[in-house]
């Protein structure tokens, strides 16, 4: 199993927390992902698909725990809302139903989360917690090229 950094030096944040909480549970984060490959992975009759999409939801599944423990760190509960304290709701779901459109939505919701991670990046002062995103972000860098090569079967 891969090893991703440790938090270290962690004092009490409220904005780290915001940020991480939208990590998690806003309409891009990592509860939403996961939820959203379940669906996929239980809707498609597609077997390479379908490993793919078991694969992507453990690892969106660590994501979320990495984030929960660094709202820990920083003094936080990781409750499953965002910023603005809207809980998590599977209303952020994309429920299409083709093999093409899960893949072309996955796509677009990876590109959103590297950004949302680049920005988190950009905004930490914690080098350890910096470094974790990097390692997320890099995480979902490798997820968007696995699902772009999947696009590549269903446009020939």
């Amino acid at each position: 199993m891969k090893e991703y950094t440790k938090i270290l030096s962690a004092e009490p944040s409220n904005p780290v927390i915001d940020i991480l909480a939208d990590l998690l549970s806003g309409k891009g984060g990592e509860l939403n992902a996961i939820h959203q490959y379940f669906f996929q992975y239980v809707m498609t009759s597609d077997m390479e698909l379908k490993k793919l999409f078991k694969h992507l939801m453990m690892e969106e599944m660590k994501h979320a725990e990495l984030i929960a423990d660094s709202i820990l760190a920083f003094g936080g509960i990781p409750y499953l809302c965002n910023h603005f304290n809207k809980f998590f709701s599977t209303d952020f779901l994309d429920y299409s139903l083709s093999e093409k459109e899960f893949v072309l939505n996955n796509i677009k919701d990876e590109e959103f989360a590297i950004k949302s991670y680049n920005n988190a990046i950009e905004q930490v002062d914690n080098e350890s917690l910096k470094k974790l995103l990097g390692e997320i972000r890099d995480d979902e860098l490798n997820q968007l090229d696995e699902l772009k090569k999947q696009l590549e079967r269903f446009e020939n």
